[in-house]
């Protein structure tokens, strides 16, 4: 009986350090490929090759959009992509495959196929809606919520975008831009913008992304809501935590005269904001 009971015993300790060993077995999170072309990412997704979308992409707070080397993202007139997570484009620093001069991320914004539509930027009786272009708030927004570690570009085009409206609280109106850093501080490089309706860059609220060896043009809008490629409102949050521009170019308009009625833009534009630039070759600009 003594034997009998002993060999239970160690029967059930074996059983519950079995069970033990099960528990700690970690299951691998699943990462989806290609999957969102329009709505919320909450895990990881990755998107590689050719991705289409179809309305606007939201990647929540904790969520991680991975985009590799060579992806090309085609995107209708007027659809945004709004970064709470993370974002890591073509950066091998935060886990995307490494983007090259051959080998870019091209973030391609259609033209809108009837222009006499009022985009969404346009509501009646909205004082601060009064844009009625069809292609207005195609852009990327990157939020002060976004994981930092895992955030980054390298090697990223944006071609043929209009501009995400941002309020500006020091203005009391909407600005528009391309790649809007809300609140955020992230590294980015080699960055090319062509096409653009508004501004390239806008930072607000103490955003203080450091960008470097790229290349912007002026906004070329042609309605009126052209502007300075790179604009910055109340950024930076000091001289150690600054919008940071250092290597890069940037291409003005040479049809225009000096001053606002000749037409003249200025290509930098920054207001109550910490600002450091280095390298900088400014040309063709009135």
């Amino acid at each position: 009986m003594q034997i009998a009971n002993a060999g239970k015993s160690v029967g059930l300790v074996g059983l519950l350090l079995t069970s033990l060993m099960i528990g700690l077995v970690t299951v691998p999170t699943a990462s989806a490929v290609n999957e969102t072309s329009s709505g919320t990412i909450v895990t990881t997704e990755t998107w590689s090759g050719t991705h289409t979308l179809t309305g606007d992409v939201t990647v929540a707070e904790g969520a991680k959009l991975v985009i590799n080397a060579g992806t090309t993202i085609n995107i209708p007139a007027g659809v945004f992509i709004d970064v709470e997570g993370a974002i890591c484009a073509g950066s091998a620093a935060c886990g995307a495959s490494q983007g090259s001069s051959s080998s870019q991320i091209r973030f391609e914004w259609a033209t809108p196929s009837d222009y006499s539509v009022a985009g969404r930027c346009y509501q009646q009786g909205n004082n601060l809606a009064t844009n009625s272009d069809a292609a207005c708030g195609s852009g990327i927004i990157v939020r002060n919520t976004i994981n930092q570690a895992s955030t980054g570009m390298s090697y990223v085009s944006f071609n043929n975008a209009y501009g995400y409206p941002i309020y500006v609280q020091s203005l009391q109106t909407v600005q528009y831009g391309t790649l809007i850093f809300d609140g955020a501080s992230t590294t980015l490089d080699n960055l090319a913008f062509s096409n653009i309706n508004t501004s390239n860059i806008i930072a607000v609220d103490f955003a203080a992304p450091t960008i470097r060896d790229s290349t912007f043009t002026i906004g070329d809008d042609g309605r009126g809501y052209d502007a300075a490629a790179v604009r910055a409102y109340d950024a930076g949050a000091g001289i150690l935590s600054a919008l940071t521009i250092t290597g890069s170019t940037f291409t003005g308009n040479t049809q225009a005269q000096c001053g606002n009625q000749g037409g003249g833009r200025v290509l930098i534009y920054a207001e109550s904001s910490y600002v450091a630039m280095d390298s900088l070759d400014i040309k063709d600009n009135a």
